[in-house]
C-alpha cells in the first residue's frame, strides 16, 4: 500500500498505453505561423474535462497540444473550491476519464493509494479523492499544463501556408498560433454568474454566490437564507449548518424538483451519439434539461435534515432585499387560497443582534429558446415517465411529512409547507423527450 503500489500502477499505466498506441506513425504535418510551429490544439481549462480532451488527442497522436488554466497548480476545477459536498454524486463505478485503461481508473488508483480492496468498501466517491486522482491522473499521462495563465482574446489568423488558425492572446501578453481551440471552462464558460439585482446590491459582507469562496465560521450562530433549492444550494445550505448557523432555505416552487433529469446525460448511447444528431434536436434537447430545475439527491437531502435549525420554505419566492436597522429584510409572495400575499420577513440573525449574510444560489444564467413541446402533451406522450415521476414525488412529500413529524417532536428540520399543494405533473419530467 502506498508510495511502491502507486509506483507499480504508474509503471503498469505507462505499459498499458503503450500497448494501445495505435496508430503508432506520426501523421500530424507541422504548420507555421510567421516562422514558429502552431500549435495542433490549445485547450483552455485544465479541469477533468480539458485533462481527458488532452489525453484522447494524445492517444491519436495529436501530441503537439497545449493546456493553460487560471488557477494555481492542484486548484483547477471545482473540486477543491465550490464543490461543497462530500461525495460525487456518480456512481463510484462511472469510469470516462481512463479511456478504456483498465490501471487509469479511478478504482486501480485508490486500490493502490489506500490498499487493495479499499474501493469495493466505497460507497461514493469522496469529492477529495476524486481531486487527488485527477491530480495523479495529470501526472502520470505527463499532459502539458501551463498554470496561472488565462486566455484574454481571441481572434482569427493565418499560417504561413494560407490555411486558417486562431490567435490567442493570454494574460501574460503573449499570443499563440492554434489551428483548434478547445474552451473546457466548464460551467463558467456556459454563462455569467448570476444573482437578483437586489441580491447584488446588498453589501459584499451580507450575501455571496455559491461559486465564491465563502467564510462560513463566520455565519456561527447567525441566521442564514438560502435561495434556491438544487443541490448546490442544500450543499451550502449543509455547510453553513455544520458550521452553526440557522439556516432558511427558500424555494419559489411549492415543491421541490425530485427528479435529476441531468441523469439522462449519462447514458452511454447519449453520450456517444448526441453528435450525430440534427442541430435542431441537439438544441432541443439540451434545453430541455437546462431549462429544468435540477433536482437534489437523498443523500444531500438528509444531511440537512439532520439539523434541527433547518428549515425549507416552499413557495416563499424572493422579490426584494434591503438593509434596514443593520439587518436584511426582504419581501416574498405566499400564495395562499390561491390569493398572492405581499409580506415583509426578516431574513437576519435573533441572535445578539448578527446580521443575516444571504447565499444567492443561482447557477450561470442560460436563456434558450422554448422549442419543447407543451408539458401536457409530452405527459400524455410519456406516461411510464410521468409514473415514474409521480412514484417519486409521492415518496418526497411523504419523506418531507415524516420530517414535519419529526421536527414537530424535536428532531430533524422543518418543512414549511404551502397550504395548496398540487399534484406532480409534466413539470417534473425525467427527461423531455
Amino acid at each position: 500500500m502506498g508510495s511502491a503500489d502507486l509506483l507499480a500502477l504508474e509503471a503498469h499505466v505507462r505499459r498499458e498505453v503503450e500497448m494501445t498506441a495505435h496508430p503508432r506513425t506520426e501523421w500530424m504535418l507541422p504548420r507555421l505561423h510567421r516562422g514558429k510551429p502552431a500549435l495542433d490544439a490549445l485547450i483552455v481549462g485544465a479541469g477533468q474535462s480539458g485533462l481527458c480532451i488532452a489525453f484522447a488527442l494524445m492517444r491519436d497522436r495529436v501530441g503537439n497540444i497545449l493546456l493553460v488554466d487560471r488557477a494555481p497548480e492542484g486548484r483547477e476545477g471545482i473540486w477543491v473550491g465550490f464543490a461543497r459536498m462530500p461525495t460525487l454524486r456518480s456512481p463510484k463505478d462511472q469510469t470516462g476519464p481512463d479511456l478504456g485503461i483498465p490501471s487509469l481508473t479511478f478504482e486501480a488508483w485508490y486500490d493502490a493509494a489506500h490498499g487493495a480492496g479499499s474501493f469495493a468498501g466505497l460507497n461514493m466517491i469522496p469529492t477529495g479523492a476524486w481531486h487527488d486522482y485527477l491530480q495523479w491522473y495529470r501526472r502520470v499521462l505527463a499532459l502539458p499544463v501551463r498554470n496561472g495563465v488565462s486566455a484574454a482574446a481571441i481572434a482569427p489568423g493565418e499560417l504561413d501556408d494560407g490555411g486558417r488558425c486562431l490567435l490567442v492572446t493570454l494574460s501574460t501578453g503573449e499570443v499563440l498560433a492554434a489551428r483548434k481551440l478547445v474552451l473546457a471552462t466548464g460551467q463558467d464558460g456556459t454563462g455569467e454568474w448570476w444573482m437578483p439585482d437586489f441580491v447584488g446590491a446588498l453589501p459584499a459582507d451580507r450575501r455571496a454566490h455559491t461559486c465564491e469562496a465563502i467564510d462560513f465560521e463566520r455565519l456561527r450562530g447567525r441566521t442564514v437564507a438560502v435561495l434556491g433549492a438544487g443541490a448546490s444550494a442544500m450543499d451550502n445550505a449543509a455547510v453553513a449548518l455544520e458550521h452553526g448557523a440557522e439556516v432558511h432555505l427558500f424555494c419559489r416552487r411549492s415543491e421541490p424538483s425530485a427528479v435529476q433529469r441531468y441523469r439522462w446525460l449519462t447514458f452511454a448511447g447519449f453520450m456517444k451519439h448526441i453528435g450525430e444528431m440534427r442541430d435542431e434536436w441537439r438544441w432541443r434537447v439540451m434545453g430541455n434539461i437546462m431549462r429544468a430545475r435540477e433536482g437534489f439527491p437523498v443523500d444531500t437531502y438528509n444531511r440537512v435534515l439532520a439539523f434541527p435549525n433547518f428549515t425549507m420554505q416552499l413557495a416563499r419566492p424572493w422579490t426584494d432585499a434591503h438593509m434596514e436597522g443593520g439587518r436584511i429584510r426582504r419581501a416574498g409572495v405566499v400564495r395562499r387560497q390561491g390569493r398572492a400575499v405581499e409580506r415583509s420577513l426578516h431574513a437576519a440573525a435573533r441572535r445578539g443582534g448578527s446580521a443575516a449574510r444571504g447565499l444567492s444560489l443561482s447557477r450561470p444564467r442560460l436563456r434558450l429558446p422554448r422549442t419543447c413541446a407543451g408539458r401536457g402533451a409530452l405527459a400524455r406522450r410519456h406516461p411510464p415517465v410521468r409514473h415514474r415521476c409521480d412514484a417519486e414525488l409521492r415518496a418526497v412529500r411523504q419523506q418531507h411529512q415524516r420530517h414535519d413529524d419529526r421536527g414537530a417532536q424535536g428532531g430533524g428540520g422543518r418543512y414549511a409547507w404551502p397550504v395548496r399543494r398540487r399534484p406532480a405533473t409534466a413539470l417534473e419530467i425525467a427527461a423531455g423527450l
